[in-house]
């Protein structure tokens, strides 16, 4: 196995845990925007409300290469190949997002309470969703995964 398959790998991997790490940061999330509509305030508990957009923009950075590791290994990492999965995956990231933001703004006119809830899920799901489909094509292309 070459360099060019380890880095493959070690992205694809990164890829899958940050799609699952999406969906954990919710329950914290979730549980402190509770906490910020109740009056609640502090550090932690806006980070923790925060963390879910953060988790959806390092998907972004790391599904186009802008992280620091794929700096590093870009020869490694940057093919046609790899263009035409950046583009599946964002492509369902953005019908992901789009249906989520829809259910937003649905939902905000009938409960405008529950919008910050209905925002972290729509986040996670627009992170989550081309994380998986990047790491998914890109695992059926390796033949020495099977």
């Amino acid at each position: 196995m070459g360099r060019r398959d380890t880095e493959q790998r070690q992205r694809r991997s990164q890829l899958f845990g940050l799609s699952v790490a999406c969906v954990c940061i919710l329950g914290p999330g979730l549980n402190s925007i509770g906490k910020i509509q109740a009056g609640e305030g502090g550090y932690a508990i806006v980070t923790f409300a925060l963390m879910v957009a953060v988790m959806a923009w390092l998907v972004l950075a790391l599904i186009h290469g802008w992280d620091g590791g794929s700096r590093k290994a870009r020869k490694y990492l940057e093919d046609e190949w790899t263009g035409v999965l950046r583009a599946s995956a964002m492509t369902w990231g953005y019908v992901a997002l789009l249906a989520g933001v829809s259910v937003v703004y649905a939902i905000s006119l009938w409960r405008p309470d529950w919008t910050p809830v209905a925002l972290a899920l729509a986040l996670a799901a627009g992170g989550a969703v081309p994380a998986l489909r990047f790491a998914f094509m890109d695992k059926a292309a390796d033949p020495e995964d099977e």
